[in-house]
């Protein structure tokens, strides 16, 4: 039937594809191995090639006939070959100086002559010590012990210790017995800060300055404020560290000045202040416009720049030393920042402008000193003095701005520029001044 001969052949089908049940058995618990197919070396590299071909391939007729067997390809050299080496320029010898500052290294060289000299005295010769940094520590430990019974100055003994480290480089690590001296000295007596300079005394000053024909001065001394500068950073610039608006063909209106040599070049190696007083851009438009990049800012030296900051301070009846308690051109930078803390600047912003690294020394130096109270101690005819100058800065700084150059404002007034300051005395009233017209008009004012 035609039924029954369709189903045996189903039957015998499936049986032939299935397994035999022995050979599933006696295969059972065998592992069976995957045979991974051979794989082809660089295969994406042949895949590559052969795009490559076939591109080729359709390329233009005009693109294959073209010879560029002479042209340069993107990434070969105009001259394949090794490269030419440059010839080795000579230096001139290194200079292993501690520091750029004349004073400071005048000072290391007195404070180690002072201690070879003690070290004689004692009985220590000095060319013995060196041999040693041990004995050489305990001989700065003796010394700086000597200077406290003394009464000397603690920057004395720091100098010492300094200069010793900087003329045996070798010993600087094993002198801390005498840095251990100095920090017990700091701790018993510790140091007194600056005297801060108030904003109406800088203004006094400067005017003053003006009148008695001293535009540099005045415009230095403004920068110094300001800028946050130390003395040296300001009296040993010249013209090209000075950016002027007009520099900038008046893209901004602050003046810039560059700090080639840094005290805290540890902060950054080139630094820069920034002038935002827009008066006082004015005054140094009108100064420096047309200046050689070459001159300097201040046209005498720093011992000139403080004969004339005390003739000024003593006009105007304010102690000028230290030992008088009285502000000195080193106060010019704290000052500057303590008046800005005053006027409501972030600190934050304040350590910026002023370069200090950490803004916890500055609030340090913020709390102790923005509570002095110089003017307080002041008789009444310095204060109304002071207060009379101060309020003349401003149209005086004006005039001169809107005049554009310093020399045709100071001939139109009549102010004739000093080429040597007075010599400044101890006491106020019997200075000798010069007869020049802006010193005759600057004692009528205050007689006025």
């Amino acid at each position: 039937k035609p039924a029954t001969a369709v189903k045996p052949a189903k039957v015998v089908q499936i049986s032939l594809d299935e397994e035999p049940l022995e050979a599933r058995e006696g295969r059972r618990g065998q592992k069976k191995m995957k045979k991974r197919p051979a794989r082809r070396p660089h295969a994406r590299l042949l895949h590559k090639h052969k795009h490559r071909s076939q591109h080729t391939a359709e390329t233009p007729s005009c693109v294959e006939d073209h010879d560029d067997s002479n042209a340069v390809r993107f990434g070969e050299s105009a001259k394949p070959g090794p490269a030419h080496k440059k010839a080795l320029v000579p230096r001139s010898e290194l200079d292993m100086t501690v520091s750029d500052d004349r004073n400071y290294l005048r000072r290391l060289d007195l404070a180690l002559a002072a201690f070879v000299a003690w070290c004689g005295q004692q009985g220590l010769p000095y060319a013995s010590l060196i041999l040693s940094g041990i004995l050489l520590a305990q001989a700065l430990r003796s010394y700086g012990l000597w200077l406290y019974q003394g009464g000397a100055p603690r920057y004395a003994y720091i100098d010492a210790i300094n200069a010793v480290g900087h003329e045996w480089e070798v010993w600087k690590p094993q002198l801390m017995p005498a840095w251990k001296v100095s920090r017990k000295w700091g701790t018993q007596h510790p140091g007194v800060s600056r005297i801060t300079i108030p904003r109406v005394l800088i203004r006094a000053m400067v005017a003053v300055a003006i009148l008695w024909g001293w535009p540099h001065f005045a415009a230095c001394t403004g920068v110094g404020y300001v800028g946050f500068l130390h003395p040296a950073e300001f009296t040993e610039a010249h013209r090209q560290d000075l950016m002027l608006p007009s520099d900038g063909l008046y893209a901004f209106t602050d003046a810039f000045v560059h700090i080639p040599n840094p005290k805290t070049r540890r902060f950054a190696r080139h630094q820069h202040a920034r002038i935002p007083d827009k008066a006082l851009v004015g005054l140094l438009e009108a100064l420096y416009k047309g200046a050689a990049a070459d001159s300097p800012l201040l046209p005498y030296s720093s011992y000139v720049y403080r004969k004339m900051w005390d003739e000024l301070l003593v006009f105007l009846g304010v102690p000028h030393t230290v030992a008088t308690d009285g502000p000195t051109p080193g106060s010019l930078r704290g000052s500057g920042a303590t008046d800005a803390y005053i006027f409501g600047e972030a600190i934050d912003r304040i350590a910026w402008r002023g370069r200090w690294r950490r803004a916890g020394t500055l609030e340090y130096y913020l709390q102790e000193v923005a509570a002095q109270t110089l003017l307080t101690r002041l008789d009444p005819e310095a204060r109304a003095r002071i207060q009379l100058f101060a309020l003349a800065a401003t149209p005086l700084l004006a005039a001169i701005a809107a005049a554009g150059s310093w020399t045709l404002w100071a001939a139109a007034v009549g102010i004739t520029p000093l080429q040597k300051p007075p010599r400044a005395r101890s006491a106020g009233p019997k200075l000798a001044y010069s007869k020049s017209a802006s010193h005759r008009a600057t004692r009528s004012v205050t007689r006025t």
